[in-house]
């Protein structure tokens, strides 16, 4: 009769290592099974949102576009009537800059930002409302006042104006003093007369309506310039907000953060798995050092030489892989059933892996 008491305490210390091993090892690989499956998804909802936001980096550009022309064409077509009524004004600058503030382009500019950052806020968290439904274990994650018109001195108009009440004046003076010779009366209403007509001549005085023409073509084209300044400075407000306010901000932060997510959920599962293993290896370790011992027991330490690997599940059974052409007597199989009270399967090592699971 064979002395078991020894062989079995040191059975007894393997086992009670053995055991949280393997429950250990069982659970970073599902662990690892796990955050592989949360990472798939992570990747595919990184993709979602990459797409979306193309769409909207586009469509956002296009809305940006479509209020500036719309303003802008507003804009313009206040210019002929503003230039009509305005252009012998010497306060033109102001009533454009009146006319420009307005408008409410800066309040409509600030609502129009506010609208995108808000639909992209939106989408995003609804983006990771899914996410976290899907991944229940995962962590929480104005118008410009430079603008100045001469006004227009009628130059012509006036010296009409002037001739016409100096001949009234002359009337007035020839009905009141009528002693004055008739001739002489004649005489200085013709040399008024004549000098109403050449002294305009002499001083080149300027037909208003070609005056008006000039100044009113003059003031178009500083309002155009206005407007074009304006149209300038909304894109490079607007492009900037976008650009760095809604995409940078909002939409690049959430996909970097999704990066990182699925970097460290990568690398989560890739430690779980090499740890599981690590734990397997030392699992074998001690399933071969229990082999060797009871082989010892038993007395054929040289059958521990056809033994290339042991796998085991404690109380249930031991499955020894051995060099093809070998076997494992089958007395010797016998002995290490009842000492260990547990079912013992030999299986030949083969290049084909999946054979040998099978």
């Amino acid at each position: 009769m064979i002395d078991r008491g020894a062989f079995l305490r040191r059975k007894s210390f393997i086992d009670v290592a053995a055991g949280p091993m393997i429950a250990i090892s069982d659970k970073l690989l599902e662990f690892s099974a796990q955050n592989s499956s949360s990472n798939r998804v992570l990747i595919d909802k990184r993709r979602q949102v990459e797409m979306w936001s193309d769409q909207f980096r586009e469509a956002g550009i296009e809305r940006i576009d479509m209020f500036i022309a719309r303003e802008m064409n507003a804009l313009r077509a206040e210019i002929p009537p503003f230039a009509e009524d305005n252009y012998d004004k010497p306060d033109a600058g102001d009533r454009w800059a009146s006319l420009v503030e307005g408008r409410g382009l800066d309040q409509k500019t600030e609502k129009l930002v506010e609208r995108i950052r808000d639909e992209c806020r939106d989408e995003l968290s609804e983006s990771t409302r899914q996410l976290k439904a899907e991944l229940d274990f995962v962590g929480r994650f104005a118008g410009d006042r430079r603008i100045s018109m001469d006004s227009i001195f009628d130059a012509k108009r006036a010296w009409n104006w002037f001739i016409i009440g100096l001949s009234s004046g002359l009337v007035v003076a020839f009905l009141v003093f009528a002693g004055v010779p008739l001739a002489w009366v004649v005489g200085l209403w013709a040399a008024v007369t004549l000098a109403g007509s050449l002294v305009p001549a002499l001083f080149h005085f300027k037909d208003r309506k070609e005056k008006a023409q000039k100044q009113r073509a003059e003031l178009k084209d500083k309002l155009e310039s206005d407007v074009e300044r304006i149209e300038n400075d909304l894109k490079d407000k607007l492009g900037d907000c976008f650009s760095r306010g809604t995409l940078d901000e909002q939409v690049h932060a959430h996909l970097d953060e999704l990066s990182s997510i699925v970097s460290n959920v990568s690398a989560l599962a890739d430690v779980q798995r090499k740890l599981a293993w690590k734990v397997n290896e030392q699992q074998k370790d001690l399933n071969r050092a229990l082999l060797d011992e009871a082989l010892g027991h038993l007395g054929h330490e040289d059958c521990g030489n056809l033994v290339l690997d042991v796998a085991r599940v404690p109380g249930q059974a031991m499955l020894l892989l051995i060099e093809p052409g070998t076997t494992l007597p089958e007395d010797v199989r016998r002995n290490l059933e009842k000492l260990l009270q547990e079912k013992i399967c030999c299986t030949r090592n083969t290049p084909d892996k999946a054979a040998i699971l099978a």
